[in-house]
């Protein structure tokens, strides 16, 4: 998942939604692939 289709599946914005999933990242929920524009999320 990108930080945009967060973005659009919770109506939150870009900024918010970055926040929420670097949130999950650093608790271990989620891993983060790439970089830059083309970053992605996966479950763990």
């Amino acid at each position: 998942m990108s930080t945009s289709s967060v973005a659009i599946a919770t109506g939150f914005g870009k900024t918010k939604s970055l926040e929420i999933l670097n949130k999950l990242v650093d608790n271990g929920h989620l891993q983060k692939i790439g970089s830059g524009r083309v970053t992605k999320y996966t479950l763990i």
